[in-house]
């Protein structure tokens, strides 16, 4: 399972590799939420789900995902969460129900402790995504 997994990471690997690195189109931008091509629908998914949380009296972390370290998807993936989280900060910066938690580099996904095909997590890798969410859920549920 775990040879098949790889393979079909290897295989999305090439398919990013000859498309090459898409940057942010500044020109088209979604008015509401601010964030670029070709990240609108992502983000709107996005508020969607924070709104849907949020309209039930609950709190929300948003969880920007660890880095993807292979170049080109890796590149795609920082641009996609970069513009979450500046989206998350612009809408509900303001907020104390809504806080934004960067995991970023928090792991090192070519760490095969960490995880097993550059991209998913093992329950090591889970271990240290839980304990750096330690502090900002208290945080968060200590907010009035």
């Amino acid at each position: 399972a775990l040879d098949a997994v790889a393979s079909v990471t290897s295989a999305l690997e090439r398919q990013f590799d000859r498309r090459g690195p898409v940057a942010a189109n500044r020109a088209h931008v979604d008015p509401a939420l601010g964030c670029p091509e070709p990240w609108i629908t992502y983000c709107a998914s996005q508020h969607r789900a924070i709104e849907y949380a949020l309209a039930r009296g609950t709190r929300v972390l948003v969880v920007g995902q660890p880095e993807l370290t292979t170049e080109h998807p890796g590149a795609r993936h920082a641009e996609q969460q970069r513009a979450l989280g500046e989206m998350v900060q612009r809408v509900y910066g303001s907020n104390p129900r809504v806080a934004y938690l960067r995991l970023g580099a928090v792991v090192n996904l070519r760490d095969p402790d960490v995880s097993f095909d550059l991209m998913h997590l093992s329950v090591d890798g889970n271990r240290i995504v839980a304990d750096a969410l330690v502090d900002p859920v208290v945080r968060l549920w200590s907010a009035r």
